[in-house]
């Protein structure tokens, strides 16, 4: 009698234990309270017990001490790391604290567009929350940290910006979205080809392909623009590039270019100065880029602007201001 009571007792704990640990197993693994995806943020420093509380705030988790349990069960419950994460919707309590060891952080997006200044550059990291905008600012015009970046003897950070889209989490340093940018620049430049073998240093191409970049959006016209600018240097002509004397002018442009802004003399103001500006204008992207390297074989001296996106190229200066009267007439009657 006593044997089968035993074992009657022995049988029912064994039977318990199973239901358990398959109910156990299901609550962690398995079962999911999240009905929809969630993005949560955990702060810096925050315990287990508080992650535990977070989720459980945003109910994301069916039981506080089954997410501690499942988390020293796992030996995870001091590798769990702060950030924004995106809970997908039927994550387990199991597939949250995986992704939390691994730091499987949300990432957001910023497009920098090409043509940009380290201005504007700045301001769109401040709207897209990626980095304080005097912060960035004070970083990019230190003259020691662009050369620790590019390794050159630069003022500012000015063209190495490069455009792109960039992924960073949202706890991102201001340093490393600069450094990435920097870096993306440097692998860009490095694998550009100097078909025509042009004699300019990478900061003086740099400087020239930011200047086509402000000149033209259009893709079939860069490298005309680079030949305009090219012959115009090997002559010893100016280049009379309006986006120079726009920068040179600071903040102090509203808008117009006024007759006595291009007899003003800055560092910037190739209506003034020969040769190329004292620096880069913008950040130019990898299409401009090229095309400072590989002008096209072609004369022209002069461009004016059609007015709709395009330029008329010349050879002579006489075709040129037949060009500037026929096309600034059109848009002064249109």
């Amino acid at each position: 009698m006593k044997n089968k009571l035993f074992l009657y007792t022995a049988s029912l704990l064994v039977i318990t234990l199973i239901v358990l640990s398959i109910t156990f197993y299901y609550l962690i693994f398995l079962d999911s309270y999240s009905k929809e995806t969630s993005l949560i943020e955990i702060p810096k420093g925050s315990s287990l017990r508080k992650i535990s509380t977070i989720l459980d705030e945003n109910k994301l988790i069916r039981n506080k001490t089954l997410f501690l349990i499942s988390a020293y069960l796992n030996g995870q419950a001091n590798s769990l790391k702060a950030g924004e994460y995106e809970i997908p919707s039927g994550s387990s309590m199991e597939a949250i604290i995986k992704k939390f060891a691994s730091g499987d952080v949300y990432l957001r997006q910023v497009t920098v567009p090409e043509g940009k200044s380290i201005r504007e550059t700045a301001d769109i990291m401040h709207r897209s929350g990626f980095a304080d905008r005097d912060e960035f600012l004070k970083l990019v015009s230190d003259a020691e940290y662009a050369k620790e970046l590019t390794g050159k003897n630069i003022s500012s950070l000015e063209g190495y910006l490069f455009p792109d889209t960039y992924s960073f989490p949202k706890s991102v340093e201001t340093k490393e979205v600069i450094e990435t940018m920097v870096g993306n620049f440097n692998n860009v430049f490095e694998n550009l080809t100097n078909e025509k073998n042009i004699k300019l240093t990478d900061h003086q191409v740099v400087i020239l392909a930011s200047m086509i970049e402000k000149e033209t959006g259009t893709d079939s016209e860069r490298d005309n623009i680079s030949a305009v600018f090219h012959n115009r240097l090997r002559i010893g002509m100016r280049l009379e590039c309006d986006p120079t004397v726009i920068y040179g002018m600071g903040e102090s442009y509203d808008g117009n270019i006024r007759k006595k802004d291009l007899s003003t003399k800055t560092p910037y103001n190739t209506y003034q100065i020969y040769g190329l500006p004292a620096g880069p204008i913008a950040n130019p992207g990898k299409e401009a880029l090229h095309a400072a390297l590989n002008p096209s074989d072609v004369k022209y001296l002069f461009f004016v602007s059609k007015g709709d996106g395009s330029h008329y190229f010349s050879i002579d200066y006489r075709s040129h201001v037949n060009a500037v009267n026929k096309y600034i007439r059109n848009r002064n009657k249109n």
